[in-house]
């Protein structure tokens, strides 16, 4: 094997976990949070009960979340387990890798003298992200389309407090 090669290799492979590792830590983090203190009651009760209504505010919230697609994983799988409706999940999972104030401005930064690139990707992505959700929206039994192992107990998280559950979290989202 080519030497050179090599060391490109893992130049470029360390490149990658270092850039992501920040944002898997904060998907972790707000994961947790989650996981913490919002009761599954508190988090449905805030999700509008129509169709459309609820997978807008899904895409919506992706634009709080300055989160690459490794970080949004985290969050995603807590609120599946918060029994946030799947098309919810979903739509928050789509839109938040592109929707959010760092991508946006990174698009800006990229396309200088070309807004209409921002534009388009952000409405685009939103549109893709609503669409889909609104699509799996009406799937009978969602929860056919998730592992099995993702049942889990959450009795347990006030017992650990927020440092295991954020080191339970992070090993979660880095291995699975």
């Amino acid at each position: 094997m080519n030497l050179a090669l090599l060391k490109d290799a893992i130049t470029i492979f360390l490149g990658i976990v270092i850039e992501a590792t920040p944002f898997v830590a904060l998907g972790v983090l707000l994961s947790s949070l989650i996981r913490l203190y919002l009761t599954e009651g508190r988090l449905l009760k805030i999700i509008p009960k129509n169709r459309f209504g609820s997978i807008l505010m899904g895409s919506v919230f992706g634009f709080f979340m300055p989160v690459c697609e490794c970080g949004n994983i985290p969050v995603a799988r807590r609120l599946l387990l918060k029994k946030v409706p799947f098309h919810v999940t979903l739509a928050f999972l789509l839109a938040a890798p592109v929707f959010n104030p760092i991508v946006i401005f990174a698009t800006w930064a990229a396309f200088r003298g070309h807004p209409e690139m921002v534009i388009l990707r952000v409405v685009f992505s939103l549109a893709i992200a609503l669409i889909i959700s609104f699509l799996f929206s009406f799937h009978k039994n969602p929860q056919d389309l998730l592992a099995p192992h993702m049942a889990e107990a959450e009795s347990h998280a006030h017992k650990k407090g927020f440092i295991g559950t954020f080191i339970e979290e992070f090993f979660l989202a880095t291995l699975l």
